[in-house]
């Protein structure tokens, strides 16, 4: 069987194929001209816009990961800054704690050293007032001894006498 008998038995012209084919072949080549180049260049920059965005996607991922880590370094060196001023202040108030002590201390030791030497002052007066009054009790003594003739018994009750003042004075001496 031959092209042409298949051709007539299909029922299809010759003359009417070539038409059909050279119709065809134009009709692609018109529609390749007019609606493929456009499509497939719109379909071109469709891609090429899809991996713009997949890379602007991907280099917003790096950039933001990359300020992720800006971050969180600076974060960690405002921790560590925080830290060591606090260290600072803690070191800096105990040494302000022990100036205040050492001060204190002496300050204090200042004035125990003034109250112990107003004490011995005070007694070191009270001895010299002690001592005047004796010489003042002894020639008192003296002087009524000199007033009286003395006899024995008149010398034992005057030195007596002068004891009794004398343990009276020591038991309540005269105030300051």
């Amino acid at each position: 069987m031959d092209f042409s008998a298949l051709l007539e038995t299909l029922n299809i012209s010759p003359p009417a194929l070539l038409v059909n084919m050279v119709g065809f072949v134009l009709l692609f080549l018109l529609l390749r001209k007019i609606y493929f180049g456009p499509i497939s260049k719109f379909l071109e920059e469709r891609e090429q816009g899809i991996r713009q965005s997949l890379e602007d996607a991907q280099q917003a991922r790096q950039e933001a990961q990359a300020e992720r880590d800006r971050l969180r370094e600076e974060l960690q060196q405002i921790e560590q800054t925080a830290r060591d001023r606090i260290q600072q202040v803690t070191r800096e108030a105990a040494e302000a704690r022990e100036e205040i002590v050492q001060a204190a201390r002496a300050e204090a030791e200042a004035v125990l050293a003034r109250g112990t030497e107003q004490l011995r002052r005070e007694k070191e007066k009270a001895l010299v007032e002690i001592k005047d009054h004796a010489a003042d009790i002894a020639v008192e003594a003296c002087e009524a001894i000199l007033r009286r003739t003395l006899t024995d018994e008149r010398h034992r009750l005057l030195v007596d006498e002068f004891l009794h003042d004398l343990e009276q004075y020591r038991a309540a001496p005269p105030a300051l």
